[in-house]
């Protein structure tokens, strides 16, 4: 492999990695994002029941 195949190699690995911090980014932040909406919903229960 030449210096530039190299780079570009790790560039495009770079990107395979980014994408899949991404990928798990964006799951946690929904898993919390429901989460965080059951809890809200069960004080709201809560709440109206009184």
């Amino acid at each position: 492999m030449t210096e530039s195949q190299n780079d570009n190699w790790i560039k495009e690995q770079g990107w395979v990695i980014k994408a899949v911090e991404e990928k798990v980014r964006t799951e946690t932040f929904k898993e919390r994002l429901e989460y965080s909406l059951c809890r809200y919903r069960h004080i709201w229960e809560k709440m109206a029941s009184k």
